[in-house]
């Protein structure tokens, strides 16, 4: 988890936000699969852990390698669309990075487009451990409900697939004390898959992600006990393939 701040802001249209704006403080979850990464950017500030961070952010993916962040993205803005790409270099000890991100807005009858500079600093774990290795399982039918959740161990990436039709997949996590859990799910393009996290009823949402893009993220602190990790098609055209990442 990351604290973003912008340094800087420029735009070729005043209307497109800069530079006449304010400089703005958020937060980034970025979650890493190999050199693979999501970055899941919310507004909040206050609330880290806040289950809406999916239906308010913006999701961008990319890689790492070794200092060098890029990660880049399309998503829906108002009444319109923000590509934005950023790169940035994470400093020794990775408790902090600097970079710059290009956007461009585009909407019927206006576009714009810009330039922002920020520093960043990591408000959640430590250090520049190498990413943890999945054990790769396949999903197991049936698994539409708490009660028949496939049960995994992290970390663990799994594969699966699901149709319009499809209810819910889901597995259930058992924690033996308090852990940040990461979980991230990649699909092909334009299938609008949900992930949710809930406690071990299946009846309380603790964290989601419900964006319209293809690629959801989720982080939160959760105790010790056992919970679910569930999948929901939104729009999903045929059999969506998909790999759900949990660390």
């Amino acid at each position: 988890m990351w604290q973003i701040t912008e340094t800087a802001k420029t735009s070729n249209n005043p209307s497109c936000a800069a530079p006449t704006s304010p400089l703005q403080t958020y937060i980034a979850l970025l979650t890493q699969n190999g050199n693979s990464i999501n970055a899941q950017v919310g507004i909040d500030t206050t609330a880290p852990y806040d289950a809406s961070l999916g239906s308010d952010g913006t999701l961008f993916t990319g890689s790492l390698s070794g200092s060098s962040l890029s990660v880049s993205g399309t998503n829906p803005d108002g009444a319109g669309t923000t590509t934005t790409n950023v790169t940035g270099t994470v400093a020794a000890g990775c408790g902090s990075l600097s970079g710059t991100q290009t956007f461009a807005y585009s909407e019927t009858g206006f576009s714009c487009s810009g330039n922002i500079t920020f520093n960043a600093t990591r408000t959640l774990g430590s250090g520049c451990g190498t990413a943890p290795t999945n054990t790769v399982v396949a999903e197991v039918e049936p698994n539409d409900t708490p009660g028949t959740a496939q049960p995994v161990t992290m970390p663990v990436a799994i594969t699966g697939s699901m149709t319009q039709s499809t209810v819910a997949d889901s597995w259930a996590i058992t924690l033996s004390g308090t852990t940040v859990v990461n979980a991230m799910l990649t699909a092909p393009a334009n299938q609008d898959i949900d992930l949710y996290i809930y406690d071990s009823t299946g009846t309380t949402v603790l964290a989601r992600s419900d964006t319209s893009s293809n690629n959801e993220a989720v982080a939160i602190s959760l105790g010790a006990g056992s919970y679910r990790v569930v999948l929901f098609p939104f729009a999903v055209s045929g059999t969506a393939p998909y790999t759900v990442v949990i660390q």
